[in-house]
């Protein structure tokens, strides 16, 4: 019978193990590809531009299988389903590795005709009377409470709710409601006029957009791929957006 300390030699000794016939699949190359497993968790609503580099990724790498899973909810590493997540949050989960690619402010929006009918709130308590475009926390429960600059929160009441921001984003656009949403997604729309900001310097958070992974001695060479491929995709979007506003 094994004693404490033999018990955590053993659990050690087989995660070891593990890692070591993960390395042998992983980096078992025919035509100097990597192949096996990727598993990957994506928030809904992704750029087309991710898409387009996703596309190029897989065409990059041939031989490496490539499961992707869409979903806000917070997937858990530790039935060992996903290898690697995008995730975008205000609080990042602790024991995972979060390498931040950028930081998003979150602002309030609606439409110009949505603020015609129903006025614009000059104070968060304004917001009880208006229509709100609710998010999902985790992907799971309403967001009832809507963040302010001070770090304090004002409770909403929503009309409509969805994990999918492009679906709030529309929402918004047709004049649905106010919508809480990343500065990021709505910038063109803002630009063209067809969302103003609301409670601009009083409601709103940052929200930090990072690529997470388990924390592993031994990081896949398919992680460690995609992890430099999201890398130089962020790089590409930042390069685009400063060319536009120059």
């Amino acid at each position: 019978m094994l004693t404490d300390l033999g018990s955590i030699f053993y659990k050690e000794a087989i995660i070891a193990l593990e890692a070591i016939r993960q390395a042998e699949q992983s980096v078992s190359r025919a035509g100097g590809h990597i192949r096996g497993d990727l598993r990957v968790s994506l928030p809904p609503g992704m750029k087309p531009s991710f898409r387009a580099m996703l596309c190029e990724f897989i065409a990059l790498h041939p031989m490496l299988r490539v499961h992707i899973h869409t979903s806000s909810n917070h997937i858990d590493f530790r039935n060992g389903n996903f290898d690697v997540a995008l995730r975008a949050s205000s609080q990042m989960q602790h024991g995972l590795i979060a390498r931040t690619l950028f930081r998003d402010p979150v602002i309030a929006v609606a439409s110009p005709d949505y603020l015609s009918k129903m006025g614009v709130p000059a104070t968060p308590d304004d917001l009880i009377d208006h229509q709100c475009l609710v998010g999902l926390a985790r992907g799971e429960l309403p967001d009832m409470y809507w963040p302010l600059l001070s770090g304090d929160q004002i409770k909403v009441d929503g009309v409509f709710f969805s994990d999918d921001i492009t679906l709030l984003c529309d929402a918004a656009l047709n004049s649905r409601g106010i919508a809480l949403l990343p500065e990021d997604l709505i910038r063109e729309h803002i630009q063209q006029g067809d969302l103003l900001p609301v409670l601009r310097n009083i409601l709103g958070t940052e929200m930090q957009i990072a690529v997470v992974y388990p924390d592993r001695h031994f990081l896949l060479p398919q992680v460690r791929a995609f992890i430099d491929a999201v890398v130089s995709w962020v790089a590409l979007e930042i390069a685009a957006s400063k060319s536009r506003i120059c």
